[in-house]
């Protein structure tokens, strides 16, 4: 593990050694690339495909087939929708909105 020191308008590294405005902005890009792929795991994780979930603004019902861009920092899942509208495209909905539909057994439905 390595340690950083982020004091009012500096950064030190492990070595104690100041860095420079262009190493800060490399480290803040290399930890926004490793948020970014935290999320997309957590997000496969958390909605599989296949499983089932309800976006929350219109509480419809959708089939996850897919997901969005790896790495970004709002997660996308690709799906399509369930019941009446089963010849509609597939969209992109974001994670933050959605929730997994529970299962009538427990746990998370899966169709």
């Amino acid at each position: 593990m390595v340690a950083y020191e982020v004091h009012d308008d500096t950064v030190v590294g492990p070595d104690g050694e100041r860095l420079s405005s262009g190493a800060v902005a490399k480290l803040a890009d290399q930890l926004h690339h490793i948020a970014g792929q935290l999320a997309y795991m957590e997000m496969r994780r958390r909605y599989p495909l296949g499983s089932l979930i309800r976006y929350q603004p219109f509480n419809r019902r959708y089939t996850v087939i897919g997901y969005g861009v790896p790495g970004s920092l709002t997660p996308k899942v690709r799906a399509r929708p369930t019941g009446e509208d089963l010849v509609s495209d597939p969209v992109l909905l974001p994670v933050d909105r959605i929730e997994p539909v529970p299962s009538p057994l427990g746990g998370e439905a899966t169709p």
